[in-house]
C-alpha cells in the first residue's frame, strides 16, 4: 500500500460503519472546540491541586484534554451520527480473563452489543520528544494484545494530541505524517507492520466538510496471537496553539 495514496473505503460492513461514525464524531468535536477553545497549563495545575487539596507540579495534560473532548464534545454530540445508544467511556479498565491489565483512555461501547464488541482509542499527547511513546506505550498496547484480549475486534483508533512546550519539540499537521511514518518504520518489526502508512479519506454524509480533515491515516499490524490483523487508525488533532502557559 502506498503512503502517499490515500486509502478509501467504500464497503464498510455495520460494525467498521460504526467506527466510521465515531470517527467522523471525533473530528466534529475537534472542529468545534478547535473554534473557541484555549487550555492554561497553569489553570489546570491550580485546579488539580485544589481539587485534589494536594501540592503537586505534574499536569495530567493528557487525561484532562481526553476527558474534555469526551465529555464537553462527543458526549453531547454523539446523536447526531446515530450513536444515541453508544457511550464514549473515558479510563475505562480493560481485563483478561478477569485480571486487569490496563486502562484504555476511550471505549466505545453500546448494550445493543456484546460485551466483547467494542471500540478502543489510545490518546496520546505527541511532539517530538514524546513520539517514542507514541508507539512504545500506545501501538504496542494492541500488537501485544493488551487491548482487545479476549475480542476478535480488529479497529481501534490512536487520537494524537499535537502539543509542546518548545518550538524544537513541535510537531504541525502538516508533519504529522512524516513523522509518524518515520517511527513506524523505525519499529515496524517491534509493532508488525503491514506495509505503510496510507492517508485515510472520511465519509460523512451528516456534515460534508469533514471530509476534508486531511489529518487520518491508517496503519495495518500483525498481533502477536491473534491471525487477524488490526488496523489502526491515527486521528491527529492539533493542540499546538490551543494550550497557553
Amino acid at each position: 500500500m502506498n503512503g502517499a495514496d490515500n486509502f478509501v473505503s467504500h464497503n464498510f460492513s455495520e460494525y467498521s460503519s460504526t467506527f466510521n461514525s465515531c470517527l467522523n464524531l471525533i473530528i466534529y468535536s475537534y472542529l468545534s472546540l478547535h473554534k473557541n477553545k484555549t487550555y492554561s497549563r497553569r489553570e489546570i495545575l491550580t485546579a488539580t491541586n485544589s481539587i485534589r487539596r494536594k501540592k503537586t507540579k505534574k499536569i495530567e495534560l493528557e487525561d484532562f484534554l481526553r476527558n474534555d473532548l469526551v465529555v464537553q464534545y462527543i458526549e453531547p454530540n454523539k446523536k447526531l451520527f446515530g450513536l444515541d445508544y453508544y457511550l464514549f467511556q473515558s479510563g475505562a479498565e480493560e481485563f483478561s480473563n478477569n485480571i486487569k491489565v490496563g486502562i484504555l483512555d476511550i471505549k466505545v461501547c453500546s448494550p445493543l452489543l456484546n460485551g466483547n464488541t467494542y471500540f478502543v482509542f489510545e490518546c496520546k499527547r505527541l511532539n517530538k520528544g514524546l513520539i517514542d511513546k507514541y508507539v512504545k506505550e500506545g501501538i504496542s498496547r494492541f500488537i501485544k494484545e493488551q487491548y482487545y484480549p479476549n475480542s476478535g475486534n480488529y479497529i481501534a483508533g490512536m487520537i494524537a494530541f499535537l502539543e509542546s512546550i518548545t518550538i524544537e519539540e513541535k510537531i504541525n499537521c502538516s508533519d504529522s505524517y512524516k513523522e509518524i511514518d518515520t517511527i513506524l518504520y523505525k519499529y515496524k518489526s517491534e509493532i508488525k507492520l503491514n506495509g505503510s502508512l496510507a492517508k485515510y479519506k472520511l465519509s460523512c454524509d451528516e456534515f460534508n466538510y469533514i471530509e476534508n480533515y486531511d489529518y487520518v491515516f491508517v496503519s495495518s499490524h500483525n498481533r502477536i496471537q491473534n491471525p487477524i490483523a488490526i488496523e489502526l487508525y491515527h486521528i491527529i488533532l492539533d493542540y499546538n496553539d490551543l494550550i497557553i502557559e
